[in-house]
């Protein structure tokens, strides 16, 4: 059968009369403003009530940053509004989320930004960045996580560097991926 892609406004693949539903992502991002060059976007699970915030803090004081307390997450959630009529597709979450993005980072400018987790993966890394080849936007999220993870990237329209780790409560859960971060940030530790 022949097989063509819609474009973003409605995501689907068609393969004959077959199609695969629009999906309208829920998720939420815990960012954090840690110094005048580092900014933080985990992808947040707040229904694990993990100490993820403790977590944060260790991984600073390892870095060679102050051993303080780390100042409270402003919390970023999709969709936004409950209006039905307002769009909440992945593309107007990751213009939207990138909007933000710039906002901060206009007022307030940074050299890196930590994306902790798949969704901060997925929301904040632009597509063409972060997976080569023709089949990016049928990428699963997972997979695009996956294949950026210890990687960094210059976001030259935000004028920072991201650098992709796992998240705060994928290392609570699993502690071996701890080793995987630590490789990743060493460009940020204090001398």
């Amino acid at each position: 059968p022949e097989r063509s892609l819609v474009p973003f406004g409605g995501i689907a693949e068609k393969m004959g009369t077959e199609s695969v539903p629009v999906v309208n992502p829920r998720f939420s991002l815990s960012c954090w403003r840690v110094s005048d060059d580092l900014l933080i976007i985990d992808s947040r699970h707040s229904e694990l009530a993990l100490p993820t915030e403790a977590l944060l803090n260790n991984i600073l004081g390892a870095l060679g940053g102050d051993t303080m307390t780390v100042p409270r997450a402003e919390v970023l959630s999709w969709p936004m509004y409950d209006d039905p009529s307002a769009p909440k597709h992945e593309e107007a979450a990751r213009e939207t989320i990138g909007a933000m993005l710039g906002g901060m980072l206009e007022a307030r400018p940074a050299k890196f930004c930590l994306l902790m987790g798949v969704n901060a993966t997925h929301f904040v890394l632009p597509v063409e960045l972060s997976s080569p080849g023709a089949d990016q936007l049928v990428t699963p999220k997972e997979q695009r996580y996956s294949d950026c993870l210890g990687k960094s990237f210059s976001l030259g329209e935000l004028g920072v560097t991201a650098i992709v780790v796992p998240g705060l409560s994928d290392m609570l859960q699993t502690p071996s991926l701890k080793a995987v971060t630590w490789k990743a940030i060493q460009p940020l530790r204090i001398r």
